[in-house]
């Protein structure tokens, strides 16, 4: 998977998924991620892009209460946690 990540691609995989999606990349990810996500909004229009500000790859322990709020949001509205912020190509 990471393979296809760094190669600015999605993994096959995800190209299954209809449903609602929420794909979040710290805003301080290498080039490679970016490149990624935007791959990702190309292949899934359903797919809500964002970045956790400020934060890297293991954004999830940088700011473990962003993240437990982004899920909450993600889960029980179904939209993103509003400190999250949009990435380029983004749905409403």
């Amino acid at each position: 998977m990471l393979a296809e990540v760094y190669a600015g691609g999605v993994p096959a995989a995800l190209q299954t998924v209809d449903r609602p999606l929420l794909a979040i990349a710290g805003e301080k990810e290498p080039g490679e991620i970016r490149r990624s996500l935007t791959a990702l909004g190309k292949r899934m229009p359903q797919a809500r892009l964002h970045l956790a500000p400020g934060m890297h790859h293991i954004w999830s322990i940088e700011d473990v209460e962003l993240f437990n709020a982004t899920l909450r949001a993600w889960f029980d509205e179904g939209r993103p946690e509003e400190r999250l912020l949009p990435f380029g190509g983004n749905r409403a």
